[in-house]
């Protein structure tokens, strides 16, 4: 068997493994799927029980259910995570040594693994708010008195067709547009509304601009069934990340995810 992942979306759970179809009693019975179910049940429970248990703080003795935090089950959004008092298991050690040690970073990892929870956690860091991250190590090593213009490219949803693509990175860059406070001349166009808003952020905020792109590959992964529409789908996102590889000068930091 194989735990799977609580990261984006899914219960923390138990799963079968690829041979658990040969799994035999020591009666030499098949194991029943029954049972199986009951065990996932079980244990996921018991997990989640013990996770909460080992990262609730400390108060002088083992916690009642009732006083534990909560588990973040389905949540991506760090902020969220902070203010309303999930479990967070501090990475900021980490995070700090890649922001120390680099500029540019690509995560390949599988779908909920906690992708997105990290590309919220480097966007509040890069936005300065510090009240989020207090008790966590990076709190007294980080200059909270220096902000950075952060643009996120988040391909959330599904784009089956050129027209779709084209309107979700439209929507894409009207977020970022209201966000940052700034108009893009050339809307219609991704690569250069998003070269506009680097290089316009760069000089509103005097400071170098930060781009988190969470599932990069999203308009080819999900059209892997549509060779054609997915070929248009690379173009679509070649047309955007060569933007960035061309702002160089104005590019603090960039992170990007994906799954393949």
């Amino acid at each position: 068997m194989c735990i799977g992942n609580a990261g984006e979306g899914k219960k923390a759970d138990i799963l079968p493994s690829p041979h658990a179809k040969h799994m035999q009693s020591s009666h030499g019975s098949p194991f029943p799927m029954q049972a199986l179910q009951s065990i996932r049940l079980r244990v996921s429970i018991a997990v989640q029980r013990e996770i909460a248990f080992a990262f609730a703080p400390p108060t002088g003795g083992r916690k009642t259910m009732a006083q534990l935090q909560k588990l973040p089950i389905g949540i991506q959004t760090f902020e969220k995570i902070r203010s309303d008092d999930y479990v967070y298991i501090d990475k900021t050690e980490q995070i700090k040594h890649l922001i120390d040690t680099g500029e540019y970073y690509f995560l390949s990892r599988p779908r909920r693994f906690g992708k997105s929870m990290l590309v919220s956690t480097l966007q509040s860091l890069f936005e300065g708010q510090k009240e989020l991250f207090k008790g966590l190590h990076i709190y007294d090593k980080w200059d909270w008195d220096t902000t950075y213009p952060v643009i996120k490219i988040s391909f959330g949803g599904v784009a089956r067709d050129l027209e779709s693509m084209y309107r979700m990175v439209g929507g894409i860059m009207k977020s970022n547009q209201k966000h940052l406070g700034l108009k893009c001349e050339h809307p219609e166009h991704g690569g250069a509304c998003l070269k506009e808003l680097i290089e316009t952020a760069y000089e509103k905020y005097g400071q170098k601009v930060v781009i988190l792109v969470d599932e990069y590959d999203k308009l080819i992964v999900d059209n892997l069934d549509q060779p054609e529409v997915a070929k248009q789908g690379r173009e679509v996102l070649r047309d955007l990340y060569t933007t960035i590889k061309d702002s160089d000068q104005y590019i603090k930091f960039a992170f990007l995810t994906g799954v393949s």
